[in-house]
């Protein structure tokens, strides 16, 4: 089984980074294979619905790749207003068109 997490702060520091570092640590210790995607780290450029996945460059399909493979999806993000930070909303978009 392989789980994937994707830490949608962008802030340097994040607590709901740290938790999903736990949760996946957790989920390692019991045997399961573990991948953490930091968007902080992988710097995704905005989404446009007109462009190919190869424009947007390794990345891009390095999450879009990860998602696809994963059995399982840990997303951690702070609230935004009530909703999805948005880059968090620009990995849905990306991931989710493709």
């Amino acid at each position: 089984m392989k789980v994937v997490g994707i830490g949608g702060t962008l802030r340097e520091g994040s607590t709901s980074l740290g938790a999903l570092r736990r949760a996946l640590a957790a989920s390692g210790e019991a045997g399961t294979d573990v991948e953490l995607l930091d968007l902080n780290e992988l710097k995704l450029p905005m989404y446009e619905p007109r462009k190919s996945l190869d424009e947007y460059g390794h990345n891009a399909r390095r999450l879009v790749d990860a998602v696809s493979g994963a059995d399982a999806l840990l997303l951690s993000t702070a609230a935004y207003h009530g909703t999805l930070a948005p880059g968090l909303r620009r990995t849905r978009s990306t991931t989710c068109s493709s």
